[in-house]
C-alpha cells in the first residue's frame, strides 16, 4: 500500500524553481564548454519540467522518490559538465532540500539531504582535491540542512494551522447541532408539559364538571316536595363546585411557569411558596444562597417544576407536616434546589410519601437528560427531601 506524501502548496515552490533555473542558465551556461551548452540547457529545461510535476498530497511514495532520483541525476550531470560552475549548479539542490522535508517524514527527508550533499561533495572533491573540496562543500552542505529545516518548520506550521481550522469547523458544526438539539428538547419538553396538563384537567376538572352537571340535572327533575333529596343533591353539587375550584387552582398553578417569562426564578419560586402557605397554612421557609444569575428556560423550568411538584405532593400526602423548607443554591458550576419537609405529626401521613409518582419520575428523566442529578426520598430526620442539581 502506498503512503500519501505530505506537501504544502507547490505553486510557490515551482515559481521559485523556475526563477532559480533561469538565473542558473544566465550565470552558469558561460561556465559550460561550448560543445556541451545545448546539453546543459536541455538538462535545465528537463529539470524545470520535473518541478512543474512536483509530487502532491496523493502522490505514491515510489513516484516521489523517483522524482528526486531524476532531479539528482540531472543536477549531478550539470555539475560534471561545468567544473568551474559548481557554485551556480549547486543552487538547485537547495530547492530539492526544501521539497524533501516538506514531502517526506523528517528522517526520510534528512536521508535525501545527505544524498544531495554526497553528490555535491563528490564533484567538489574530484575537481578541487579532497581537503579543498571538503572545505568548499561545507557552506553548501550547511545551507542544504538550513533550507530543509526552515521548510520543515514551515510545513509543520501550515499543517497545524489547517488541522486547527478543520477542528474549528467541526466544533462550530457540533455546536450548531447541539443548539438545534437543545431547541428541540425544549420544544418537546413544552409539548410534553402541555399534554400532561391537558390530561390532568381532563381527568380531574372534566370529571368534576361532568358530575356537577349530573347533580344539577337531578335537581331540575326532582319534584319540589322531595326536600331531602333536593337538599342532598344541592350539597353534593356544592362539594363538586369546591372540588372543581381546587382542581382549577391546581391547573393554574401547573401553568404558573408563564411567570418565568416576567420574573426571575427566585421571584417565581417565592410567589409559589407564598401561595402554598396561604393554601395550606403550613409553615414554609424560602431561602436563596449564592449570587442569583439568569438561567435559560431549559434549566429554570425543571427547577420550578421540582419545587411545584414537591409542594403539591406535600399538600396531597403530608398535610400534617409542621413545616417545609425550600433552598435554591447558586454555585460557580451548578445550581441546586432542595425541598425538605419535617416528619409528619401523624405516622400514617408519612406512609404515602413514597415520592415515586409520575411527576417525580418525569422530573428525574428531564434532569438526567440535562446532565444533572435528582434525588427524592426520606432523609435522616424522618422527613422527606427532594434535591435537584443542574450543571450551568
Amino acid at each position: 500500500m502506498t503512503k500519501p506524501i505530505r506537501q504544502a502548496s507547490a505553486v510557490p515552490m515551482i515559481l521559485a524553481a523556475t526563477l532559480l533555473m533561469m538565473g542558473v542558465a544566465v550565470s552558469g551556461l558561460g561556465q559550460v564548454p561550448a560543445d556541451w551548452r545545448w546539453l546543459a540547457l536541455g538538462l535545465m529545461a528537463a529539470s524545470t519540467l520535473l518541478y512543474a510535476r512536483s509530487p502532491g498530497d496523493e502522490t505514491p511514495a515510489w513516484q516521489a522518490h523517483g522524482y528526486f532520483v531524476a532531479q539528482t541525476i540531472l543536477f549531478g550531470t550539470l555539475l560534471a559538465l561545468a567544473p568551474t560552475g559548481r557554485a551556480q549548479f549547486s543552487l538547485p539542490f537547495f530547492i530539492l532540500c526544501s521539497q524533501a522535508l516538506m514531502l517526506f517524514p523528517l528522517r526520510t527527508g534528512l536521508v535525501w539531504i545527505g544524498i544531495f550533499g554526497l553528490v555535491t561533495g563528490v564533484d567538489f572533491v574530484l575537481v578541487s582535491g579532497f581537503s579543498t573540496g571538503l572545505i568548499e562543500l561545507f557552506p553548501f552542505l550547511s545551507g542544504y540542512f538550513f533550507f530543509g529545516a526552515i521548510s520543515y518548520l514551515w510545513a509543520q506550521t501550515d499543517v497545524a494551522r489547517r488541522e486547527s481550522q478543520r477542528l474549528l469547523t467541526e466544533l462550530q458544526a457540533a455546536h450548531a447541532q447541539l443548539q438545534r438539539y437543545a431547541a428541540r428538547v425544549e420544544e418537546l419538553t413544552i409539548a410534553e408539559e402541555r399534554n400532561r396538563i391537558a390530561r390532568e384537567i381532563h381527568d380531574t376538572l372534566g370529571h368534576t364538571l361532568t358530575a356537577l352537571d349530573i347533580q344539577l340535572e337531578l335537581l331540575v327533575r326532582l319534584p319540589s316536595e322531595k326536600t331531602a333529596e333536593r337538599q342532598q343533591a344541592t350539597e353534593r353539587a356544592r362539594q363538586l363546585v369546591k372540588q372543581g375550584l381546587a382542581d382549577a387552582r391546581r391547573a393554574v398553578q401547573a401553568l404558573r411557569p408563564v411567570a418565568l417569562e416576567v420574573f426571575s426564578l427566585p421571584e417565581a419560586m417565592a410567589e409559589l411558596v407564598e401561595e402554598f402557605k396561604r393554601t395550606t397554612a403550613i409553615e414554609s421557609a424560602w431561602e436563596v444562597e449564592g449570587r442569583a444569575a439568569a438561567l435559560p428556560p431549559r434549566l429554570a423550568l425543571p427547577l420550578y417544576r421540582a419545587a411545584q411538584e414537591s409542594l403539591t405532593n406535600i399538600q396531597r400526602h403530608a398535610a400534617t407536616t409542621p413545616r417545609v423548607a425550600l433552598r435554591l443554591c447558586y454555585e460557580p458550576e451548578r445550581v441546586r434546589l432542595r425541598v425538605q419537609n419535617a416528619p409528619p405529626v401523624s405516622p400514617a401521613a408519612g406512609a404515602s410519601r413514597a415520592g415515586s409518582g409520575y411527576g417525580l419520575r418525569g422530573l428525574r428523566e428531564r434532569v438526567e437528560a440535562l446532565g444533572g442529578t435528582f434525588h427524592a426520598g426520606a432523609d435522616d430526620s424522618g422527613g422527606f427531601a427532594v434535591e435537584m442539581t443542574l450543571p450551568l
